[in-house]
């Protein structure tokens, strides 16, 4: 795993590559599209897919970590931060990392991918994501002081508005 200067980490990866293959370059290609495709605007807050995506959670101070793939050595990556911001819309999470680096700069996933949503003690919140219908991931968010019963009661209140 490789960290920044203050600490924050990007990607881990079990995946094994051969020299061949292209190093960061070629792990960003194959990563899930879900990363690093987040646009922003200067004041940090999220552009809107459409005129009708609305904000309707968001909280600061905010770990993050996801582990897509099965956990295995190989076609496994992590992300984590210790800090960021999470945004709810009506359509999607968003999370953007206080440190942004060339290999974590953002993680979005559509509201219909998040297949289970658990709170696991007083500040944590635990989902599995399913990303193109096969490949599963479980993402893990320490929402700190934020609201955790608001977050999880909002997130399932628009699924079951999508469903």
């Amino acid at each position: 795993m490789s960290t920044s200067a203050d600490g924050d980490a990007s990607p881990q990866t079990g995946e094994e590559r051969t020299p061949e293959a292209g190093g960061e370059e070629e792990r960003q290609k194959n990563a899930p599209r879900n990363f690093n495709m987040c646009l922003f605007t200067e004041e940090g807050t999220p552009l809107p897919l459409s005129d009708e995506e609305t904000l309707v959670y968001f909280a600061e101070d905010v770990k993050f970590y996801i582990k897509v793939g099965k956990g295995g050595l190989i076609n496994t990556a992590r992300y984590f931060s210790k800090r960021g911001a999470i945004f709810m819309t009506n359509c999607r999470l968003m999370y953007i990392p206080s440190v942004i680096s060339t290999s974590f700069c953002s993680f979005s996933v559509p509201l219909t991918s998040v297949a289970d949503v658990t709170a696991v003690g007083g500040s944590k919140v635990e989902m599995v994501i399913v990303f193109n219908g096969n490949v599963h991931a479980v993402m893990k968010l320490d929402l700190r002081s934020n609201l955790v019963d608001t977050f999880t009661k909002q997130l399932q209140r628009l699924q079951e508005s999508i469903a």
